[in-house]
């Protein structure tokens, strides 16, 4: 449910490879604004236009039309709203050119309320109101990952339709800072949402590379709490990580977690 690693698009064969249909490619959320946001989906829009084997996805009829064609569904979903600034309208705009899912912060606080890894957990403002009913009213996915706790329980309040958790672990399997608490899980699970297992090795151990069985682990503590149902892949795998990098990314990975806070992975 979470793509970095496909902002580059010569990736994408790697999940034609593994076997997957319908990926989310990550557009920029957490530091650019309107114009580089839009960039980033008009490329997408080209990358489909020059290829038969992919299309934007912008409803389940179109996964479905996806799967009866043979084609990779690109499913676009932003990190952090800075790409909507802080105009409403900004949502119809993005919307209208293939957005579908809609992350609430990365980890700091912003126009709609706390990240994940702020000091204070306070909850939606009044402009987070605004934008979970605007997205509502658009059929854009809400996606509480990297938002603070209190932010994510306001979401699931005001929003009218499922909220998501794109790509986070439970804190009751290992206790980093991004991963989320029970009471979240299973807020999103009654709304009728999704909660995306993270194969991000920092989200499943403090310690070295985690094997698969960490992985499938914190799947099956999910299923057991809420539904297999309501637990998904959000595997967050992105471009600095090894193969994609070589022996300098897993140097700059190691300083990362000695000098970092955890919510900053």
């Amino acid at each position: 449910m979470t793509c970095p690693l496909a902002r580059d698009p010569s990736y994408v064969d790697w999940w034609r490879e593994g076997g997957a249909k319908i990926i989310a490619p990550t557009i920029l959320g957490f530091s650019a604004g309107a114009r580089e946001g839009l960039a980033e989906i008009g490329a997408w829009h080209r990358y489909c236009r020059e290829r038969d084997d992919a299309m934007i996805v912008r409803s389940a009829a179109d996964i479905d039309l996806a799967h009866r064609e043979g084609r990779m569904g690109l499913i676009l979903h932003c990190q952090g709203t800075s790409i909507l600034e802080d105009r409403l309208d900004l949502a119809d705009g993005f919307a209208a050119a293939g957005l579908r899912v809609v992350q609430l912060c990365y980890n700091t606080k912003n126009l709609v309320g706390d990240g994940a890894g702020e000091r204070t957990d306070s909850g939606l403002s009044d402009f987070g109101v605004r934008l979970i009913r605007r997205l509502n009213d658009l059929g854009l996915a809400v996606d509480c990952a990297h938002t603070g706790h209190r932010t994510s329980m306001d979401a699931v309040e005001y929003s009218s339709a499922p909220v998501i958790i794109s790509h986070a672990n439970a804190k009751a399997v290992h206790g980093n800072l991004r991963n989320v608490e029970d009471e979240l899980i299973r807020a999103i699970a009654a709304s009728g949402g999704v909660i995306g297992t993270v194969g991000f090795p920092a989200f499943l151990t403090d310690e070295g590379q985690p094997a698969l069985d960490r992985f499938i682990d914190d799947i099956a503590y999910k299923a057991d709490l809420v539904g297999i149902e309501h637990t998904g892949l959000g595997i967050d795998f992105y471009l600095g990580q090894w193969p994609v990098e070589d022996d300098a990314g897993a140097v700059s990975y190691t300083h990362l977690r000695a000098h970092e806070t955890e919510a900053d992975l």
